[in-house]
């Protein structure tokens, strides 16, 4: 069920609505006030999923900007020369902090709502986790679920940012540091 169309038809929420994704520029959208019908009804469910590295977040968002390929499958392989970007430090530093508040700002606006936080890492990692999730949903756990989905920038960032050792002495000692270390995210990646 496409929520978004439905809500904004009607000008309604609909009690049959399981779920669906809300992302956050429907927080400052001012087409609709869906984020504040659902911050009223408690009844919704919210799981909060983010990305553990937000550096990575930060340049999958510029590769997906410059080769328009957002979402990975099976037909949007890219080649690592067109992936490479060349990173400004103190917009990506403003990226990731304006990450770090929005993601406080949500988890203190729902509150009061059932809610789970995980990052997507986490989830595909720890494949008790997806049980976790469905039974948080109300979801028999032992449901098999896939998706069509294939990470698009496997690359180590290194790999990806034409300008790293550059952008890497720009970042160090900032919020972003910590996102330099890709031990995890190279176990992710696998």
């Amino acid at each position: 069920m496409h929520f978004q169309e439905k809500y904004l038809s009607d000008g309604s929420i609909s009690n049959t609505v399981d779920g669906f994704k809300m992302p956050y520029v429907f927080r400052n959208s001012s087409k609709n006030n869906i984020w504040n019908e659902v911050n009223r009804n408690t009844h919704f469910k919210v799981i909060h999923l983010s990305r553990a590295n937000l550096l990575r977040a930060y340049v999958s968002n510029e590769i997906a900007i410059k080769t328009k390929y957002w979402f990975g499958n099976e037909t949007s392989h890219v080649n690592l020369e067109d992936k490479k970007c060349v990173l400004d430090t103190k917009d990506c530093l403003r990226w990731i902090n304006n990450s770090l508040r929005n993601q406080k700002k949500i988890e203190y606006e729902f509150r009061y709502h059932q809610s789970l936080t995980l990052t997507y890492e986490n989830l595909l990692l720890n494949k008790d986790k997806t049980g976790e999730v469905l039974g948080f949903l109300g979801v028999d756990p032992s449901v098999k679920i896939s998706s069509q989905f294939k990470k698009q920038n496997k690359e180590s960032l290194s790999d990806l940012i034409k300008n790293y050792e550059e952008f890497k002495k720009g970042i160090l000692n900032s919020t972003g540091t910590e996102f330099l270390d890709e031990k995890q995210e190279l176990e992710f990646l696998s």
